[in-house]
């Protein structure tokens, strides 16, 4: 699947979506909030409609929004957040998942996870980063 990066070898489209997952986890856009149009959205990121639509899709796809015909995409309610703890030593790092760890997760293109490697070895651990809230140990 081709397309336009930003120079980091990230899809626009990705990009895109992330600044409206973003925008909706800062509360910019609330659960039961519609979206701007394609239109306004590809104005306001000065991309075409269709990168806007893929971007969209995206967010359908992972369920942050849903389509409600003659209303347009409305905005759902957070998923439920799954603890993730750490202790000493651990390391928890942001990426993109490999399409094989997408597969594996069920996580559709674009969302991030949290990649854990315990102090103590062993594989190390992918959580949806869309819902994994982190917990410090001693």
């Amino acid at each position: 699947m081709g397309g336009i990066s930003d120079g980091s070898g990230v899809l626009l489209y990705v990009l895109i979506a992330q600044a409206v997952r973003q925008d909706i986890r800062s509360g910019k856009y609330a659960p039961g909030d519609i979206l701007p149009g394609e239109r306004v959205l590809a104005g306001r990121y000065a991309v075409s409609p269709e990168t806007v639509r893929r971007a969209v899709r995206m967010l359908r796809e992972e369920r942050a929004i849903v389509v409600r015909r003659g209303i347009g995409n409305v905005v759902q309610p957070p998923p439920e957040p799954q603890t993730v703890r750490t202790g000493p030593g651990d390391v928890v790092l942001a990426r993109l998942p490999d399409s094989g760890e997408r597969e594996r997760l069920g996580l559709p293109e674009g969302v991030w996870v949290l990649a854990v490697q315990r102090a103590a070895g062993g594989p190390e651990e992918l959580y949806d980063a869309n819902r994994a809230r982190v917990i410090q140990e001693e």
